[in-house]
């Protein structure tokens, strides 16, 4: 009986795997952060350490950058739930621009209406300008080798005389999705950029069907990766045309549902050309700041729909999904926009080890900045709750499980021959001793 134990224990020593394992607690999501404000991103642990992606945002949601140590201050909790302030010493912080970002997959819709055969402010072709902007985006993704993979996506409708459109559904993006550095991207803008486009610009629909197809991509059970960042960029120089807006309303209202559906996907927007008060001002239309509405600029002059971007909507789609809406004038600032666009991807880093570290322990953490020349003064974010196991258990696969547990079997058994043989010969010694 006591060698079977002997071996039973063997065994389970074999199927135990050692180590501890990452803990990770989060939504992975900002939705409630209010403008000019701070949000724990993420919170996960390893044994007693502590690490936090952090986003510090400004008025407009684009993050702030160049932020050190000492600007931030970390409150949490010990063993016995009391608050705790660490000092600056006590914390390890990564820049955004020095900490990995996680994975991303981007949508980037790109309008191919005819007017965008239009000269922006510096007098460059809007197509060639966007197309440039996007090719100088990929680049510097390709160029710091994030995990990024992108479909780029042109998107009209035929009307107006034109028959040439760009149909936009979910096997079309999965179609031309690819990784960063794949460099069928650039061949793909090539074609773009000598696309002769003449297409009418439906915005509503393509962007359902990118915020659809993103909400719906399920990550891979086995994946220990953070889950990828689901975005959308989309770059139009005009507004929805279907149906001569006649439902537009209506069609907008089905758009916004889609967003509340898939609430981890973000939309940013760039509308590229003039702002609305800046072409009622050019062709001396009279309209007040509250009735500038892409209806009531049409009416004004009757040869102007190729130069109305509506601005309002693109607004209401980025602020309804926690975006960024920019409105860029040339190509110059077209790739400063999709700069802005692409640091959203990353976040500070703060680690430190936890006070009164104890296991299966629940804690929380809220994390404050005060920079005045930043123009933040004593921000401070949600409390984020969090568990530190400090030996959580992660099943090794069977592969690397067999060895060990033959390793432990074969020593198990090295050992217990001459246990046995030793066993044996004092039992015959005492059999022997028992008869003289």
């Amino acid at each position: 009986m006591n060698k079977l134990k002997i071996i039973a224990l063997s065994t389970l020593l074999g199927i135990i795997p050692l180590g501890c394992s990452k803990v990770e607690l989060d939504n992975n999501r900002c939705a409630n952060t209010p403008d000019n404000n701070i949000c724990i991103y993420r919170v996960t642990t390893k044994a007693d350490t502590v690490t936090l992606r952090v986003k510090v945002l400004d008025n407009e949601r684009v993050p702030i950058e160049g932020l050190n140590k000492n600007d931030f201050r970390i409150n949490t909790t010990n063993g016995k739930g009391e608050t705790v302030r660490l000092n600056p010493s006590e914390i390890t912080l990564l820049s955004s621009e020095q900490s990995k970002p996680d994975p991303a997959k981007l949508v980037m819709l790109l309008d191919m209406s005819g007017s965008m055969k239009n000269e922006d402010s510096a007098g460059i072709k809007k197509l060639d300008g966007a197309v440039g902007g996007v090719r100088e985006f990929i680049n510097e993704v390709k160029g710091d080798n994030w995990d990024v993979q992108i479909s780029i996506v042109p998107f009209g409708e035929k009307g107006g005389g034109c028959e040439k459109e760009f149909p936009v559904n979910a096997s079309v993006i999965d179609e031309n999705i690819r990784p960063s550095w794949s460099p069928d991207l650039s061949q793909q803008l090539d074609k773009l950029a000598n696309v002769d486009i003449c297409s009418q610009t439906n915005i509503y629909q393509p962007l359902g069907e990118a915020v659809n197809y993103l909400g719906n991509l399920q990550q891979a059970k086995n994946d220990k990766s953070p889950p990828p960042r689901l975005a959308v960029i989309l770059l139009s120089d005009g507004y929805d045309v279907t149906n001569d807006r006649r439902d537009e309303s209506e069609r907008f209202d089905r758009l916004l549902e889609v967003f509340r559906l898939y609430p981890k996907v973000t939309v940013h927007t760039m509308g590229y050309g003039e702002k609305m008060k800046e072409l009622r001002d050019r062709i001396g239309c009279r309209l007040s700041d509250n009735e500038l509405t892409v209806d009531n600029l049409k009416k004004c002059r009757s040869n102007i729909d190729s130069y109305i971007v509506d601005e309002p909507r693109l607004k209401q789609i980025a602020d309804a999904t926690r975006g960024i809406n920019a409105f860029p004038a040339d190509a110059k600032a077209v790739v400063d926009t999709l700069r802005k666009f692409l640091s959203t991807l990353r976040e500070y880093e703060i680690e430190y080890k936890q006070p009164g570290a104890r296991r299966s322990g629940n804690y929380k953490v809220t994390v404050s900045v005060n920079s005045p020349y930043r123009g933040l003064r004593n921000v401070k974010s949600e409390p984020k709750p969090y568990r530190l196991d400090t030996f959580d258990y992660i099943a090794l696969p069977l592969p690397e499980r067999l060895p060990i547990l033959g390793s432990i079997l074969i020593l198990g058994l090295v050992t217990m021959i001459p246990f046995i043989w030793w066993s044996n010969q004092l039992k015959d010694s005492s059999l022997r001793n028992l008869n003289s």
